[in-house]
Protein backbone atom coordinates (compact mmCIF):
# COMPACT_ATOMS: atom_id res chain seq x y z
CA UNK A 1 0.00 0.00 0.00
CA UNK A 2 2.77 2.40 0.79
CA UNK A 3 4.64 2.00 -2.42
CA UNK A 4 1.56 2.28 -4.61
CA UNK A 5 1.13 5.69 -2.85
CA UNK A 6 4.58 6.66 -3.08
CA UNK A 7 4.66 5.56 -6.73
CA UNK A 8 1.35 7.72 -6.88
CA UNK A 9 3.28 10.54 -5.03
CA UNK A 10 5.90 10.71 -7.56
CA UNK A 11 4.03 10.89 -10.32
CA UNK A 12 2.14 13.57 -9.03
CA UNK A 13 5.20 15.24 -8.72
CA UNK A 14 6.31 14.84 -12.21
CA UNK A 15 2.82 15.66 -13.85
CA UNK A 16 2.92 19.15 -11.96
CA UNK A 17 6.57 19.97 -12.94
CA UNK A 18 6.08 19.12 -16.32
CA UNK A 19 2.73 21.00 -16.64
CA UNK A 20 4.50 23.97 -15.10
CA UNK A 21 7.74 23.61 -17.55
CA UNK A 22 5.64 23.19 -20.54
CA UNK A 23 3.04 25.47 -19.75
CA UNK A 24 5.87 28.26 -19.42
CA UNK A 25 7.39 27.62 -22.52
CA UNK A 26 4.36 27.33 -24.78
CA UNK A 27 3.31 31.09 -23.06
CA UNK A 28 6.68 32.66 -23.34
CA UNK A 29 6.87 31.13 -27.06
CA UNK A 30 3.71 33.04 -27.72
CA UNK A 31 5.44 35.79 -26.24
CA UNK A 32 8.73 36.63 -26.82
CA UNK A 33 8.54 36.09 -30.73
CA UNK A 34 6.68 39.82 -31.05
CA UNK A 35 8.38 42.57 -31.76
CA UNK A 36 7.58 44.54 -28.50
CA UNK A 37 8.38 41.35 -26.41
CA UNK A 38 8.03 41.30 -22.65
CA UNK A 39 11.62 41.01 -22.14
CA UNK A 40 12.30 44.17 -24.17
CA UNK A 41 10.10 46.40 -22.66
CA UNK A 42 12.05 44.87 -19.43
CA UNK A 43 15.19 45.51 -20.97
CA UNK A 44 14.24 49.00 -22.30
CA UNK A 45 12.96 49.82 -18.76
CA UNK A 46 16.19 48.70 -17.27
CA UNK A 47 18.26 50.94 -19.71
CA UNK A 48 16.28 53.37 -18.75
CA UNK A 49 16.37 53.18 -15.48
CA UNK A 50 20.54 52.97 -14.98
CA UNK A 51 21.42 54.55 -18.12
CA UNK A 52 19.43 57.67 -17.76
CA UNK A 53 19.61 60.41 -20.77
CA UNK A 54 21.24 57.93 -22.82
CA UNK A 55 20.56 56.93 -26.08
CA UNK A 56 18.60 53.28 -26.10
CA UNK A 57 20.00 50.36 -27.60
CA UNK A 58 17.69 48.97 -30.65
CA UNK A 59 18.63 45.62 -30.32
CA UNK A 60 20.56 43.70 -27.29
CA UNK A 61 19.64 39.79 -27.68
CA UNK A 62 22.00 38.82 -25.27
CA UNK A 63 20.41 40.84 -22.56
CA UNK A 64 17.15 40.14 -23.28
CA UNK A 65 17.71 36.34 -23.66
CA UNK A 66 19.23 36.08 -19.84
CA UNK A 67 15.75 38.30 -18.64
CA UNK A 68 13.78 35.76 -20.86
CA UNK A 69 15.54 32.91 -19.26
CA UNK A 70 14.73 34.20 -15.82
CA UNK A 71 11.11 35.27 -16.22
CA UNK A 72 10.56 31.51 -17.81
CA UNK A 73 11.52 29.56 -14.95
CA UNK A 74 10.09 32.19 -12.64
CA UNK A 75 6.75 31.70 -14.21
CA UNK A 76 7.88 27.77 -13.81
CA UNK A 77 7.81 28.43 -9.88
CA UNK A 78 4.68 30.69 -10.09
CA UNK A 79 2.45 27.51 -12.41
CA UNK A 80 3.98 24.75 -10.05
CA UNK A 81 3.09 26.22 -7.13
CA UNK A 82 -0.91 27.96 -8.51
CA UNK A 83 -0.98 23.84 -9.84
CA UNK A 84 -0.24 22.46 -6.38
CA UNK A 85 -2.81 24.55 -4.27
CA UNK A 86 -5.64 23.62 -7.12
CA UNK A 87 -4.84 20.32 -6.83
CA UNK A 88 -5.90 20.17 -3.31
CA UNK A 89 -9.39 20.65 -4.63
CA UNK A 90 -10.81 17.10 -5.57
CA UNK A 91 -13.63 18.62 -7.57
CA UNK A 92 -10.54 21.05 -9.93
CA UNK A 93 -8.88 17.59 -11.14
CA UNK A 94 -10.97 16.45 -13.86
CA UNK A 95 -10.48 19.85 -14.67
CA UNK A 96 -7.48 20.62 -14.74
CA UNK A 97 -6.76 17.11 -16.14
CA UNK A 98 -8.63 18.20 -19.06
CA UNK A 99 -6.68 21.66 -19.13
CA UNK A 100 -3.17 19.09 -19.07
CA UNK A 101 -4.49 17.29 -22.12
CA UNK A 102 -4.99 20.25 -24.29
CA UNK A 103 -1.64 21.62 -23.38
CA UNK A 104 0.27 19.00 -23.84
CA UNK A 105 -1.21 17.54 -26.86
CA UNK A 106 -2.04 20.87 -28.51
CA UNK A 107 0.45 23.36 -27.25
CA UNK A 108 2.97 23.38 -29.93
CA UNK A 109 0.23 23.75 -32.87
CA UNK A 110 -1.45 26.61 -30.30
CA UNK A 111 1.90 28.20 -30.28
CA UNK A 112 2.83 28.35 -33.60
CA UNK A 113 -0.45 29.28 -35.05
CA UNK A 114 -0.74 32.45 -32.48
CA UNK A 115 2.99 33.50 -34.18
CA UNK A 116 1.62 33.13 -37.33
CA UNK A 117 4.04 30.06 -38.30
CA UNK A 118 3.03 27.10 -40.36
CA UNK A 119 0.18 26.17 -41.93
CA UNK A 120 -2.70 27.33 -40.96
CA UNK A 121 -4.85 24.41 -42.01
CA UNK A 122 -2.79 21.64 -40.39
CA UNK A 123 -2.25 23.34 -37.37
CA UNK A 124 -6.02 23.87 -36.58
CA UNK A 125 -6.50 20.15 -37.82
CA UNK A 126 -3.93 19.07 -34.81
CA UNK A 127 -5.80 21.27 -32.01
CA UNK A 128 -8.73 19.76 -33.15
CA UNK A 129 -7.06 16.85 -32.60
CA UNK A 130 -6.10 17.15 -29.18
CA UNK A 131 -9.37 18.47 -28.09
CA UNK A 132 -10.78 15.68 -29.33
CA UNK A 133 -7.85 12.99 -28.05
CA UNK A 134 -8.28 14.85 -24.55
CA UNK A 135 -12.02 14.31 -24.83
CA UNK A 136 -12.13 11.39 -25.40
CA UNK A 137 -9.25 10.08 -22.71
CA UNK A 138 -10.77 11.88 -19.79
CA UNK A 139 -14.10 11.24 -19.86
CA UNK A 140 -14.59 8.13 -21.60
CA UNK A 141 -10.94 6.61 -20.53
CA UNK A 142 -10.42 5.28 -23.89
CA UNK A 143 -8.31 3.49 -25.44
CA UNK A 144 -8.12 0.97 -22.79
CA UNK A 145 -4.86 -0.29 -23.45
CA UNK A 146 -2.21 1.54 -22.33
CA UNK A 147 0.16 0.17 -25.45
CA UNK A 148 -2.80 1.75 -27.88
CA UNK A 149 -2.47 5.18 -25.91
CA UNK A 150 1.54 5.24 -26.62
CA UNK A 151 1.04 3.75 -29.87
CA UNK A 152 -1.44 6.83 -30.93
CA UNK A 153 0.88 9.45 -29.05
CA UNK A 154 3.82 8.17 -31.29
CA UNK A 155 1.90 8.23 -34.49
CA UNK A 156 0.19 11.89 -33.06
CA UNK A 157 3.65 13.11 -32.19
CA UNK A 158 5.04 11.55 -35.24
CA UNK A 159 2.53 13.85 -37.51
CA UNK A 160 3.66 17.23 -35.24
CA UNK A 161 7.68 16.49 -35.82
CA UNK A 162 6.73 16.18 -39.45
CA UNK A 163 4.44 19.49 -39.41
CA UNK A 164 6.99 21.64 -37.82
CA UNK A 165 9.87 20.45 -39.78
CA UNK A 166 8.35 20.90 -43.15
CA UNK A 167 6.35 23.97 -42.75
CA UNK A 168 8.81 26.21 -40.30
CA UNK A 169 10.61 28.10 -42.66
CA UNK A 170 12.13 29.56 -39.79
CA UNK A 171 12.57 28.74 -36.22
CA UNK A 172 9.18 30.61 -34.49
CA UNK A 173 10.51 29.68 -30.45
CA UNK A 174 13.43 29.86 -28.48
CA UNK A 175 14.86 27.41 -25.55
CA UNK A 176 13.46 29.70 -23.15
CA UNK A 177 14.02 27.38 -20.47
CA UNK A 178 17.00 25.80 -21.44
CA UNK A 179 20.37 27.86 -20.93
CA UNK A 180 19.86 31.47 -22.67
CA UNK A 181 22.97 31.13 -24.93
CA UNK A 182 21.71 28.07 -26.36
CA UNK A 183 19.97 29.59 -29.07
CA UNK A 184 22.75 29.64 -31.71
CA UNK A 185 22.06 25.98 -32.44
CA UNK A 186 19.05 26.85 -33.69
CA UNK A 187 20.78 28.34 -36.98
CA UNK A 188 23.02 25.40 -37.29
CA UNK A 189 21.60 22.73 -36.30
CA UNK A 190 18.05 21.81 -37.41
CA UNK A 191 17.00 18.66 -34.97
CA UNK A 192 17.21 21.33 -32.30
CA UNK A 193 13.50 21.70 -33.75
CA UNK A 194 12.50 18.40 -32.13
CA UNK A 195 13.06 19.24 -28.64
CA UNK A 196 9.28 20.98 -28.16
CA UNK A 197 7.57 17.52 -29.62
CA UNK A 198 9.93 15.61 -27.56
CA UNK A 199 8.44 17.88 -24.23
CA UNK A 200 5.27 17.80 -24.80
CA UNK A 201 4.90 13.68 -25.41
CA UNK A 202 7.08 13.31 -22.38
CA UNK A 203 4.76 15.70 -20.90
CA UNK A 204 1.80 13.58 -22.66
CA UNK A 205 2.74 10.29 -21.75
CA UNK A 206 2.73 11.30 -18.07
CA UNK A 207 -0.33 13.58 -18.46
CA UNK A 208 -2.33 10.14 -19.65
CA UNK A 209 -0.54 7.93 -16.56
CA UNK A 210 -1.58 10.11 -14.32
CA UNK A 211 -4.81 10.07 -15.59
CA UNK A 212 -5.33 6.64 -15.66
CA UNK A 213 -3.96 6.52 -12.13
CA UNK A 214 -6.51 9.33 -10.93
CA UNK A 215 -9.33 7.27 -12.22
CA UNK A 216 -8.29 4.26 -11.16
CA UNK A 217 -7.80 5.86 -7.43
CA UNK A 218 -11.47 7.02 -7.62
CA UNK A 219 -12.92 4.22 -8.89
CA UNK A 220 -11.87 2.02 -6.06
CA UNK A 221 -12.08 4.61 -3.30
Amino acid sequence: MTETVSKRDYLKQAFTALFSLYLSVVVFSIEEPRSFSLSTRLRLLDDSVRHPGMPRRIDAPHQERLITFFLCWVAVGIFFLLLRAIERFPRAKRILLTLAGLLALGGLPMALLLTGYGNRTILVVLIALSGLATIINIYFQLPRSDGVALGLLVLYFGLSTFVAWRSWTTFPLGFYALWPGWDWVLGTWEVAKNVYPILGFAFAVVWGMYNRREFAHTATA
